[in-house]
This record gives structure tokens, C-alpha cells and sequence, in this order.
């Protein structure tokens, strides 16, 4: 005689849903969390890259190199990189005398001198936008951001800076710093305690 194959019962397959609800709602906020955490650090290492691309170009094109930061302390802020000092942050493109641009030759034999009238393809622009980094917010956090304006300067001969520590923060859960140091070294870490970002080197 066959058995007959009974199947889920009805009961059992809403015991079975009430436990995978559960087990999704006890994920949900670990995903949620770990987005937030992934956000901070990715502003943290692209503003860590463009400092360390920074000092490399004021070696190697042998003048300053400028990194101008624009933020009011909030999700909105700007950086830019640049051969002219207090350059116009604002500025997402290279083409006028106050942008944040960096002059490189490319290989025609005409250099421009900075505003884009012999050779606009020498200009360059190197910048982060928070527009393309959802809630993230920048500064410096300690009240001395004149005009909430500051730069740090590469110094060409030695690779020396002015010393700065950039925070990288998401509400009040993560913060990530960029400090550079006078020598010149930039360091990417996180500080102790209730903000820090698991798995980054402590500040």
C-alpha cells in the first residue's frame, strides 16, 4: 500500500514565514548598518587618494599643489585639487583663472599658463563632490574653517604640509579622519570609541 505524501500543512507554512520574517527584520538593520559604515570609509579613502595624489604632483611637477576643501560641517562639500592658491572650489571643471585645476602638459609642445586661453587640455581637474556620496558629511569639526574655506599646501621641494585632520562622519554612528601630518605623511584611520569603523586602524 502507498503512503500518500501529506504536503505542508497550512499552519506550518505560516510558522514557517513568521520565522523568516523574523530572521529578515534581525538583518535588516546589519545591512543598513553596514552600508553606512561602507559610505564613510569610501570618503575617507578617496579624500586619503586625492591628498596622496596631491603631494605626488608637487614633487614630481616640482611647484605646490594645493587641496582646497569647501563644507559647511554638513552633507554638502566640495574638494579640489590645485596649482593656484584659495582656488574656486566650487568649480567642477577646469576652464576658468580661479578653478581648482592642476596645468600638465599633454604632450603638444603648448603649455597654458593657468586660465585655459593657450591649451584648455592642460587643465586638469581633481575634485570630490558630496553629491556623489549620499549623507556623508565633512570637516574639520573644531570651529577654525574661515568662511568654511581651508587648505592644505604641498610643499614642493620636501613634500611637507600643512598639518590638518579632515573628519568623515555619518550622523553621529561612524567617523572616519584623514590626518596629515607636517611632514607631509597622510594617515587614513578611525577614532576609538562609540564612532569607529571595525577593522580600521585606530587614531
Amino acid at each position: 500500500m502507498l503512503e500518500q505524501n501529506k504536503g505542508f500543512s497550512l499552519i506550518e507554512l505560516l510558522i514557517a514565514l513568521v520565522i523568516l520574517g523574523i530572521i529578515l527584520s534581525m538583518a535588516a538593520p546589519s545591512v543598513s548598518s553596514y552600508k553606512d559604515k561602507r559610505r564613510v570609509i569610501e570618503v575617507g579613502e578617496a579624500v586619503y587618494g586625492q591628498l596622496q595624489l596631491a603631494r605626488s604632483k608637487a614633487l614630481t611637477l616640482r611647484e605646490p599643489i594645493y587641496a582646497r576643501f569647501s563644507t559647511n560641517e554638513s552633507t554638502t562639500w566640495r574638494m579640489g585639487l590645485s596649482t593656484t592658491e584659495d582656488c574656486d572650489v566650487t568649480q567642477a571643471t577646469a576652464g576658468r583663472l580661479d578653478d581648482c585645476h592642476i596645468i600638465i602638459d599633454d604632450g603638444d609642445g603648448t603649455l597654458d599658463t593657468g586660465n585655459g586661453l593657450t591649451d584648455l587640455d592642460d587643465l586638469v581637474y581633481y575634485g570630490l563632490n558630496s553629491a556623489d556620496f549620499t549623507n556623508v558629511m565633512m570637516g574639520d569639526f573644531d570651529g577654525d574653517a574661515t568662511n568654511n574655506l581651508f587648505q592644505i599646501t604641498f610643499d614642493p621641494v620636501r613634500g611637507t604640509a600643512t598639518g590638518k585632520t579632515i573628519k568623515i562622519r555619518f550622523g553621529t554612528k561612524y567617523e572616519m579622519q584623514v590626518v596629515v601630518y607636517l611632514t607631509g605623511r597622510i594617515r587614513l584611520c578611525s577614532p576609538a570609541g562609540a564612532t569607529h569603523v571595525g577593522g580600521a586602524t585606530e587614531c
